[in-house]
């Protein structure tokens, strides 16, 4: 092979890595086509998508195959990869009607939903960013004000879907963490469990010398829609290390008394122990601070919360000491399973 041969063939390889490296930074999406759609006034339809236009990478898996009743439900499209997302919709109807599309999230047993209100147009265009946890899965409704038709006459008119991963790098990345503190007095009652309320990082921590000592929430996984601001949800499957820290106000009791704190995952709806920590039989009044934490395997959508006991034999309250003594729960990603 001569010398001229073998710059060309280096040159043309260089070409075909380049052309790979280009087509491999396109982000995975998901384009479906429609059928056409007859509606009645008042009546819900999920739409039952028709084909797969185009699929790019392995982060979202249409049609959805995990339900042993309808094993290919073309209705729901899956999410794998944890992320945030661009989602958009298109509708072409015959004639101008007003309508309601309502966007299902569904993750595990909790489910959000995103409405949209459509104008008596023909054209119609719905977008919107979404954060996705792994085993996400979409569905469309659409609701009319009158009878109408969604066109499906050709592929510019038909009811079209995009979902495109726009990043992953929220759900990924090792040693990413979330920390989430209580800043107001918490009251529990004797011999009652009860599940902490929890916050943000408040403004109070805007100070660039704390947020670097705290962090910040880079994990996503703080979850206030499913639980109400008492837990937080697991975005990916991994090893996790769990902290939680209070402080129970000062009482002389009458007898000696227990504390208790109590790390609980709920995965699918079952709840188990993690770890827990008897926080002392006390004789005397004093602050006293208490702390649990474990090393432990977590699967994507388990739910992860802090439970306290008291038995002084009246209310006790989990209290804030200081400015930075605060009630604090941390969950950190080690590894990914």
């Amino acid at each position: 092979m001569s010398y001229g041969t073998d710059l060309s063939s280096l040159a043309g390889m260089a070409q075909q890595l380049s052309q790979l490296q280009r087509r491999s930074t396109i982000p995975a999406h998901l384009e479906l086509q429609g059928t056409q759609l007859l509606l009645t006034a008042g009546v819900t339809t999920t739409i039952s998508w028709g084909q797969s236009i185009r699929n790019v990478g392995n982060a979202i898996v249409w049609p959805y195959q995990d339900d042993p009743a309808n094993p290919y439900d073309p209705t729901t499209i899956s999410v794998v990869a944890a992320g945030l997302y661009l989602l958009s919709l298109k509708f072409v109807s015959q004639t101008a009607v007003a309508y309601t599309v309502t966007v299902d999230v569904k993750f595990i047993y909790t489910k959000q939903t995103f409405t949209f209100s459509a104008g008596a147009l023909i054209n119609n265009y719905f977008t919107t960013t979404l954060y996705l946890y792994e085993t996400s899965n979409i569905s469309v409704n659409i609701t009319p004000s009158a009878n109408m038709t969604i066109n499906a006459t050709s592929l510019s008119e038909s009811p079209y879907f995009t979902l495109v991963c726009l990043s992953q790098v929220w759900d990924t990345q090792v040693g990413d963490g979330t920390h989430i503190i209580r800043t107001a007095v918490a009251g529990t009652a004797t011999g009652t469990g009860t599940v902490l309320q929890w916050q943000s990082i408040p403004p109070a921590y805007n100070d660039y010398l704390v947020r670097e000592y705290f962090g910040f929430n880079s994990l996503r996984a703080f979850n206030t829609a499913a639980s109400t601001g008492t837990a937080m949800r697991v975005p990916v499957s991994g090893t996790y290390v769990l902290r939680a820290n209070i402080t129970w106000d000062s009482l002389v009791p009458a007898v000696a008394q227990s504390r208790f704190m109590y790390l609980i995952r709920t995965s699918s709806s079952v709840s188990t122990l993690i770890t827990s920590y008897n926080g002392d039989a006390l004789a005397s009044g004093q602050l006293r601070p208490t702390i649990a934490s474990v090393i432990v395997d977590l699967l994507a959508g388990d739910i992860v919360a802090v439970h306290v006991w008291q038995n002084s034999g009246a209310g006790l309250n989990v209290v804030v000491a200081g400015n930075y003594v605060v009630n604090s729960f941390d969950m950190v990603l080690l590894s990914l399973t």
